[in-house]
């Protein structure tokens, strides 16, 4: 069958190949049709809570380029808070259509692999405040900036 929609989210975290899968949902999609990829976005966070078996995990540009090379052209990326479970975690989404071309141009990750590197860590509290505003719980918040003003103590 043939579709003009498909909803991909939280499954190529899922996939040990995710090129070969993108592109089997590709032969399902039609020629004007649109697919919707959502996965988590993981680096440098504590995944422990969810038992799950993650074989994947991506960046913006890890997903763009895993798009790209599965045949797909891709439409937009953005990383947002979005719902995983009754949490609310970051995540990456994509839109994506199927393409007429036979090549495709590789992001590059410079600027990303040097964020890695060097984690913004503002950003991170920013974010796991936002996670645990509905628990209430300023513990986790504390462990997590004493942890944070460790790791930059032992770098400088």
């Amino acid at each position: 069958m043939k579709f003009n929609y498909i909803i991909c989210s939280h499954v190529l975290e899922h996939v040990a190949e995710p090129i070969p899968f993108l592109k089997e949902m590709s032969s399902n999609l039609k020629d004007d049709g649109v697919c919707y990829v959502e996965v988590p976005s993981e680096i440098w966070y504590d995944i422990t809570w969810d038992p799950v078996t993650h074989v994947n995990y991506f960046t913006k540009t890890s997903l763009a380029n895993t798009i790209n090379n599965s045949g797909f052209d891709l439409i937009d990326i953005k990383e947002t808070i979005g719902s995983y479970g009754a949490k609310k975690r970051l995540v990456i989404w994509a839109l994506i259509k199927n393409s007429p071309r036979k090549s495709h141009i590789l992001v590059s990750g410079k600027q990303e692999i040097v964020e890695l590197l060097a984690p913004n860590y503002i950003k991170i509290i920013k974010r796991r405040i936002y996670e645990m505003r509905k628990d209430n719980s300023i513990k986790p918040l504390y462990r997590l900036i004493k942890q944070i003003i460790h790791k930059i103590i032992n770098t400088l």
